[in-house]
């Protein structure tokens, strides 16, 4: 799974990346109102535009045009099963963002994983 970290300067979505974003979600259909730049600097909304592929094929399609001012966002690939099982969180720190895995609930998960019987996690890999 991609998500998007931003380096420096905030989360601040330049207004091409804004458009281009609210025209993809429009392509495929999607309802709800546009995303403004106010919407995108309150905090519950900018983790999920980290999240979503839609803004990920923004950033990555613009580069250093995604980002206003002098900052920039980076895209950062997370593990799938990682992800899915929310051993990750973001930190932020002075407008800077970054992922940070959780080394005792992966360690818990891996166990977890060895306790499963065998016949389960031979379905679950099937299917990832």
């Amino acid at each position: 799974m991609k998500i998007v970290i931003n380096n420096t300067c905030g989360f601040q979505i330049s207004q091409e990346a804004l458009d281009r974003y609210n025209e993809l979600r429009r392509e495929r259909g999607y309802g709800g109102g546009k995303l403004t730049y106010k919407i995108s600097r309150e905090q519950d909304r900018q983790d999920d535009l980290r999240c979503d592929p839609i803004f990920v094929r923004v950033v990555e399609e613009l580069g250093e045009r995604a980002h206003r001012r002098s900052g920039r966002f980076t895209i950062y690939k997370l593990n799938d099963e990682y992800y899915n099982e929310r051993l990750w969180e973001f930190r932020e720190f002075d407008g800077a963002t970054w992922v940070e895995l959780n080394d005792r609930a992966i360690e818990l998960w891996r166990e977890l994983q060895q306790l499963r019987p065998q016949s389960d996690r031979l379905n679950s890999n099937n299917t990832m």
